[in-house]
């Protein structure tokens, strides 16, 4: 709670409101701060029973943190300058009435109409600059009937927290106003209803005895009234000129007034004691040793009010220890404060103190009850159920581990005040543990959350930060799992096939090449296109790997590295022929597919692939083969021909892995192969003749 500064014992610098400012105007949001900040300072005042009555420029300082602050109160017997200054009372004391806290009231929406742009305030004229809500706070402040302004400072400043507009009732005149010395003239339509001299400005009353000093201030009243020759000094009848022998009751008078006069001196140096330890205390808890003030009021009670401060000072004590995260220390001050002394607004923020208290000290179910008295108390939800969100939260993830966290979930799930206090607290954790870099800890709490807020988004999250970091650590599998187990969440998918590309690329360079491979493999159905180098600068090792599986029949995994080198590699040498063939193997081979194994007869198995079986065989050797020695045709419709030597074993023939044989038709397993045909070139064959062991070299034409 903000309180008036005395600057001289403030623990840093201060500057004066002038200074800061340094000719450059206030912005609309900073006098609405600036409002509800020296409004708190004088609700401070006024809980104390003080008029402030020094609401001025020059009596404005602004904190290192840029916070606003009020110089000290007025001194008691000082009286304000009608005629003008930085500080112009409220209308009403012109006449010389007593000040009271809508006087501050008018001090402060005068300074705050000056600061808006508006120069000295007119009734029903809004200051240039601010919001509606803004202008209509200051011109209520400035009303100059004070039954039109708000009747508190703390009333001001909640208009002004919650940005509302509020009712303005401004006569045109102050009613029953007495018109004092230096008061100011009339206006003409003030002038047209008064009919009668003002009343002639009555003097003070006599001061009667002197008043106690104030907070270290010796009131100007008690001097000037015992001053000499002031109203309040009886001079001394001269003395009787005579001379003689005292009787006995002068005797006694003497001595009764010796100690009269010695009771008076003691009385007067107790009370002068008691005076400046009062002071003592007071500048204590302008200085925030509020521990100290409390034990210094304490040892002056019942004196003046120093039973309502202990009970004051105790609440400010108890706030200090919580913020410093000392809920044992304000727990015990709390319990030194006595509830049924305090205001209502008062017993208000005990409860929310107390409410505060217990939960930090893990007494959740007194914490829930303490809320719930707090919200019952008078304004006690309007002002203090935000805040009081705000201290659960910021105490779970500051001090509540994990565990602890998600098992008052649980515990309170049933509890709608406790979980409303909980989850939000719950929910800050587990955010500072995914900013920390714990997405498991954090996934555990959104998942106990459940529903809460975008708490399953965060937890998406949670699982993608988490396979982010295995991917970046090389646990090339688990980054893998985590991101297909979160689907299309951003760009899961994609950071799935990089994993498993990066894995591939390690299985690379490990020369375990198969298995890569078969990651490379996985990626071309994913369409995935990595933006790396990585397989341009091992093009040579995965061709030589790629063919080596192929020449040892491993098709599948050989055409998957021939596949990487084409679609990664650019195509690197023979990659797509390659490719081609293995294709061929795996699917294996039709009469269609002549046209494509033709050119690549000489390479690899190719020209063995068009003799595979009889329908491609068929369609690659139609036509006449001849040499030397004889012929083979092969016909279509008529079936085949020959002059070369052969068995004679049946009628019909059949082609098989570059063998032709015949069958008789009566029991074809009885086979015998006729030839061995090699293809040379396209036209061009090798023929191998089992019969007599000679081969023959045809041609086509």
């Amino acid at each position: 709670m903000m309180e008036p500064v005395d600057p001289s014992r403030h623990a840093e610098p201060l500057f004066r409101l002038a200074e800061y400012l340094a000719g450059e105007p206030m912005g609309p949001e900073e006098v609405r701060r600036f409002g509800a900040e020296l409004c708190a300072a004088l609700d401070a005042c006024a809980r104390l029973g003080v008029v402030h009555g020094g609401v001025r420029m020059e009596n404005i300082y602004v904190d290192q943190q840029g916070a606003f602050r009020l110089g000290g109160p007025a001194l008691p017997g000082e009286t304000a300058d009608i005629r003008g200054g930085s500080f112009a009372p409220a209308s009403e004391q012109y006449g010389g009435r007593p000040a009271d806290e809508k006087a501050d009231v008018y001090a402060l929406g005068k300074l705050m109409y000056a600061l808006l742009g508006g120069g000295a305030p007119s009734p029903g004229k809004p200051p240039v600059n601010g919001d509606e809500a803004l202008k209509s706070v200051v011109l209520k402040a400035v009303a100059p009937d004070p039954a039109a302004r708000f009747a508190t400072a703390s009333e001001m400043r909640l208009a002004l927290l919650e940005r509302r507009v509020v009712d303005i009732d401004l006569p045109g005149t102050m009613p029953d106003a007495a018109a004092g010395p230096g008061a100011p003239p009339p206006s003409p339509a003030a002038q047209a209803t008064v009919f009668a001299p003002p009343a002639a400005y009555a003097p003070p009353p006599h001061p009667g005895p002197a008043p106690e000093a104030y907070a270290g201030y010796a009131p100007a009243q008690a001097q000037a009234a015992y001053a000499y020759g002031g109203p309040g000094y009886a001079p001394n009848a001269p003395a009787a000129k005579t001379r003689g022998k005292l009787g006995a009751g002068a005797v006694i008078g003497i001595v009764c007034g010796a100690a009269a006069l010695v009771a008076l001196a003691v009385f007067l140096t107790v009370f002068a004691l008691r005076v400046k330890a009062y002071n003592d205390a007071l500048a204590l808890e302008r200085a925030g040793k509020y521990a100290e003030a409390i034990a210094a009021f304490e040892r002056l009670s019942p004196y003046r009010d120093s039973g309502a401060r202990i009970d004051t000072l105790g609440l400010k004590l108890a706030e200090t220890y919580l913020f410093k995260g000392d809920a044992v220390s304000a727990h015990t001050a709390l319990n030194g404060v006595a509830f049924n002394a305090l205001t209502q607004d008062q017993q208000t923020e005990f409860l929310y103190d107390r409410a505060r208290v217990d939960f930090a000290r893990g007494n959740y179910d007194d914490a829930f009850s303490g809320a719930d008295a707090l919200y019952a108390a008078p304004r006690g939800e309007e002002l203090f159920a935000q805040p009081l969100s705000d201290f659960c939260a910021e105490w779970i993830a500051a001090y509540v581990d994990g565990e602890d966290a998600a098992a008052l979930l649980m515990q309170y799930a049933s509890s709608p005040r406790g979980l409303s206090l909980i989850e939000r607290g719950v929910y800050q954790k587990a955010g500072a543990l995914l900013d920390g870099g714990d997405p498991v800890g954090a996934k555990a709490l959104f998942d106990a959350l459940g529903a809460y807020e975008d708490a399953e988004t965060k937890s998406t999250e949670c699982v993608y930060r988490q396979a982010r970091a295995a991917l970046d650590s090389g646990d090339f599998d688990q980054a893998m799992s985590l991101f297909k187990s979160i689907g299309s969440y951003e760009d899961a998918a994609y950071q799935a096939d990089l994993s498993l590309y990066r894995r591939a690329c390690r299985l690379v360079s490990e020369h375990s090449f198969a298995n890569a491979f078969e990651d490379f493999a996985t990626l071309r159905f994913a369409s995935f296109q990595p933006d790396d180098s990585f397989v341009p600068g091992h093009a040579q090792d995965l061709y030589a790997a790629a063919r080596e599986l192929y020449a040892g029949g491993t098709y599948g995994s050989a055409q998957a590295g021939f596949m990487v080198l084409i679609e990664y590699g650019g195509s690197y040498e023979r990659s797509e022929d390659y490719r081609t063939l293995c294709e061929f193997h795996y699917m294996g081979v039709a009469e269609g597919d002549k046209d494509a194994l033709v050119p690549l007869i000489g390479f690899e198995d190719a020209a063995g692939m068009l003799l595979a079986n009889f329908d491609i065989a068929w369609a690659f050797l139609e036509g006449k083969w001849s040499c030397s020695s004889g012929y083979l045709e092969f016909k279509s419709g008529s079936g085949l021909t020959y002059s070369l030597s052969a068995p004679d074993f049946g009628d019909l023939w059949d082609i098989l892995d570059g063998t032709l044989y015949f069958y008789d038709s009566d029991d074809p397993t009885e086979t015998q192969d006729a030839y061995r045909l090699t293809i040379i070139s396209e036209n061009e064959i090798q023929c191998y003749a089992f019969k007599n062991g000679k081969t023959y070299t045809l041609t086509r034409k």
